[in-house]
């Protein structure tokens, strides 16, 4: 078997308080950001501990990755991690791919979905890296595409729904929100799959799950700052309609999130439950797959598929 190097690609967050402001200038591809708004996205990581906890938990999970792909296929397969928007670059994970000689890599980005906006960029920053090496050519890429359909993944949040689902009084009184992160509403002119894949795995997960049709739906959140039209249904928007109405028991699972970063830890633990404390609902959410087992096992498996 060719020497293979596995790269996990995310999106990057600042390691500390001083790192919002360079992080927020990266992200806006060089723009500036306004004060305030620096301050606000700074105020944001102060809640949930002073840093965004995606680098250690994508860690977290490349080191188990490692393990178990090692345990079947020896010392020939390591695994990298490499950031869209801060350090580790994905430019500088595909450095040390190069220099430690692996003759193959294969890429997944940690988000199941396909998107213009996502997957397609962080490939295109690999390209470029692999480029400024001269290896266009030479060494074998292969990119996992998304991985929205896969029944192991499906199963995987299923267990977290189940396990929420079962902290409430009555299971059947719930109502679930499957969320995802809101895109440019240009997605949809432009015919990008991202909207119909959350579609496809919110519904895969609901029947799994048993949930009723009448139970559930899909919403979006985490939309971005400025006055472009994002894409709808806003999820705190629809949590307040419930609450209006006066249904109180409400579980939102964010199956478009793998782990726990600031759109989890602050927009929905935080800034939801606190636009919605006058309505005296009981909100509970999901929790993240971050290094589940079953989730490692699953990656294994989607892995292993493009090794034999």
């Amino acid at each position: 078997m060719k020497k293979t190097a596995i790269l996990l690609m995310a999106y990057g967050g600042p390691d500390k308080l001083e790192d919002v402001a360079p992080y927020l200038l990266d992200v806006r591809g060089g723009r500036p950001t306004t004060p305030e708004l620096t301050e606000e996205i700074k105020a944001r990581y102060a809640a949930i501990g002073g840093n965004s906890p995606l680098l250690p938990i994508t860690r977290k999970v490349a080191q188990a990755l490692e393990k178990k792909l090692q345990a079947d296929y020896g010392a020939e397969i390591k695994v990298f991690v490499g950031m869209r928007h801060w350090f580790p670059y994905i430019r500088e994970a595909a450095a040390q791919i190069v220099e430690q000689g692996f003759e193959r890599v294969i890429t997944l980005c940690m988000t199941p979905f396909d998107s213009r906006f996502t997957t397609e960029v962080y490939f295109q920053h690999l390209d470029q890296a692999l480029a400024q090496h001269g290896l266009t050519t030479e060494m074998e890429v292969v990119r996992i595409p998304g991985w929205y359909q896969e029944p192991g993944f499906a199963e995987s949040l299923v267990q977290k729904v189940s396990q929420a689902l079962s902290s409430f009084e009555n299971e059947r009184k719930v109502r679930v929100f499957f969320s995802a992160h809101s895109l440019p509403a240009v997605v949809l002119q432009e015919g990008d799959p991202y909207p119909q894949q959350f579609q496809a795995l919110a519904e895969m997960v609901a029947q799994k799950a048993g949930l009723s049709p009448q139970n559930w739906q899909i919403a979006y959140q985490s939309a971005g700052a400025g006055k472009i039209p994002w894409l709808g249904p806003d999820l705190e928007e629809k949590v307040i309609e419930l609450g209006e109405k006066g249904i109180q028991d409400v579980l939102i699972a964010p199956i478009g999130f793998l782990c726990d970063h600031v759109e989890i830890l602050y927009d929905l633990d935080i800034e939801l439950l606190a636009e919605t404390e006058h309505l005296g609902m009981n909100i509970k959410r999901t929790q993240s797959l971050n290094a589940d087992p079953r989730f490692i096992s699953f990656l294994a498996e989607r892995i292993t598929k493009e090794l034999i």
